[in-house]
C-alpha cells in the first residue's frame, strides 16, 4: 500500500463517529490476532493487539479499560453499527479480569472471546 492510499484510509477512518472506528479497528485487530498472533510456546507467552481508553477527570490519575468487541463481526449479516453513545457501558470480564468499555450492551472480551454483557 503506498502512501497515497495510506492517506486516504486515514481520512476515511477519521470520518467515522469514534464508536464505528472502535468496531472497525477491533475487527481489524481480532482478525489479525487470529492469522498473525503472538505465541512462544517454550515459554507459555502469548500478545494480542487490542483496542483500549484512557480516561481521566478532573485532571486525576488515568484509568485504562479495553474496548469490547462487537458480538458479531462486520462480515455478519447481523452486525449492526452501534448507538452514538460514547462508551458508557461498563463491565469486567470474568475470565480475563480486565475492565471492559463499549458503545453497547453487549460485546466480547478482545483477549479471551468471551461474551460480556455491560451495565
Amino acid at each position: 500500500m503506498n502512501d497515497t492510499h495510506l492517506r486516504r484510509l486515514i481520512e476515511s477512518l477519521c470520518e467515522l463517529p469514534q464508536e464505528l472506528l472502535a468496531d472497525v479497528v477491533n475487527e481489524a485487530l481480532h482478525r489479525m490476532n487470529e492469522t498473525h498472533g503472538s505465541e512462544n510456546k517454550a515459554s507459555g507467552e502469548e500478545s494480542r493487539l487490542f483496542l483500549g481508553v484512557a480516561i481521566s477527570e478532573f485532571e486525576g490519575p488515568w484509568e485504562l479499560s479495553v474496548i469490547a468487541r462487537s458480538r458479531f463481526s462486520m462480515s455478519d449479516s447481523g452486525y449492526a453499527s452501534p448507538p452514538l453513545w460514547d462508551f458508557c457501558q461498563y463491565t469486567r470480564c470474568k475470565r480475563c479480569e480486565i475492565d471492559l468499555q463499549s458503545a453497547q450492551k453487549e460485546g466480547r472480551c478482545p483477549l479471551c472471546g468471551d461474551d460480556v454483557y455491560m451495565t
